[in-house]
């Protein structure tokens, strides 16, 4: 099990924007809460965990190479 999750990193695809972001856990499932309490869908897709922001930065790099369009 990974030891305080919401303090990680996460990277985000947006269809809708057609963009990579990449914020902490914790912020990212408050914002899945808010989205799920007034049943709107979230156009976030999380794609993948880091334990830096660096970690995810360099990341969201190499996956833009998957996404050239």
């Amino acid at each position: 099990m990974i030891d305080n999750i919401n303090s990680n990193w996460v990277v985000l695809w947006s269809e809708q924007q057609q963009c990579f972001h990449y914020e902490k856990v914790e912020r990212m499932l408050e914002s899945n809460i808010r989205s799920f309490k007034r049943c709107q869908p979230n156009q976030y897709v999380p794609l993948a965990f880091f334990e830096s922001d660096k970690d995810a930065r360099q990341a969201i790099k190499k996956l833009k190479e998957f996404r050239a369009d």
